[in-house]
């Protein structure tokens, strides 16, 4: 999880591991290793309140105040989203959006009373600056309801952290005029909130005469756990068993090579890969294979030849 240069995220999440069972194929190898389930490093420090100090003189003042604060995800990356800034009295909404990895933002209000939140494309998943962001973002900060603040002219106000991506459905508001059916992502998300694990399955290719040993890795896109299989030699298909229930994004990685290959558009943006209770997902192929560096970084915990 990649977070502002001020604090990072305090997540107390257990770790677990799960078991990946063979499979009977022959294209399908008994060579699944164990899966392992993290979570975010914890952090060094717990987050301070939200500040007010003066504003810089400037030749041209500010007719309202300014806000700044860090973007953090659940991930190892930021994904492009958009921030919102509502007006607790008139529900007016200023929008801001967030690039791919931007960790801070900086933007001038007029004076009022605020709640901040963001929204990935579709309103998939959301999050904001919340209590338990000012409690530490640890397991015992239950409380994630946006947190108003106030906007006074000719100041900045700091440390308003859009970081609390861990509360129930309902927690972030929607910003004011989004009603109606929910997003064709959204419906999935919820069809895959049933108890009890589901698969993902594939071809996989490479470019040379032949596969070498391959890291498979699931990252659950909503909690920021991942597990991991490896593949042997020369194969061609892949099972990824046992995952809870959820929407992934699937990544392949061959190390000696720094080479990656994830379940992607044709411009390289990974696409989500929804798991539902009892069945297999299939055709997740991983076959395009890039350097380094477009998706998430595997996992430096895994260690497989």
């Amino acid at each position: 999880m990649r977070i502002g240069p001020r604090k990072r995220i305090v997540v107390a999440l257990a770790l677990a591991v799960l078991a990946c069972g063979t499979q009977p194929s022959t294209d399908l190898l008994a060579t699944s290793v164990a899966a392992t389930l993290t979570a975010a490093a914890p952090p060094t420090a717990t987050p301070a309140p939200a500040a007010t100090v003066p504003l810089e003189p400037s030749p041209s003042p500010m007719s309202g105040g300014a806000v700044s604060g860090s973007m953090c995800y659940p991930s190892e990356g930021i994904p492009p989203m958009t921030a919102y800034f509502e007006n607790v009295a008139t529900s007016a909404v200023i929008t801001l959006p967030i690039a791919q990895d931007q960790s801070s933002f900086s933007l001038e209000l007029s004076p009022g009373t605020y709640t901040a939140y963001a929204w990935l494309p579709g309103f998939t998943f959301g999050g904001s600056y919340s209590q338990a962001v000012l409690c530490g973002l640890t397991v015992s900060c239950t409380e994630h309801q946006p947190v108003p603040f106030e906007v006074t002219a000719g100041a900045i106000l700091v440390g308003i952290d859009i970081c609390d991506w861990y509360g129930e459905e309902g927690d972030v508001p929607l910003p004011p005029g989004v009603s109606g059916p929910p997003a064709p992502t959204a419906t999935l998300v919820a069809a895959a909130t049933a108890s009890g694990p589901g698969s993902i399955s594939g071809h996989l290719g490479y470019p040379s005469e032949g596969i070498p040993k391959l890291v498979i890795v699931a990252f659950n896109v909503n909690t920021g756990y991942w597990w991991w299989i490896g593949t042997a030699q020369n194969q061609t298909t892949y099972l990824h068993a046992d995952l809870p229930a959820g929407v992934y994004h699937v990544v392949a990685y061959y190390s000696p090579a720094g080479l990656q290959a994830g379940y992607a558009s044709p411009s390289h943006v990974l696409l989500d890969v929804v798991v539902k209770a009892g069945e297999t997902t299939s055709g997740i192929d991983l076959v395009d294979w890039i350097p380094n560096g477009t998706y998430p970084a595997k996992p430096g915990s895994i260690e497989y030849p």
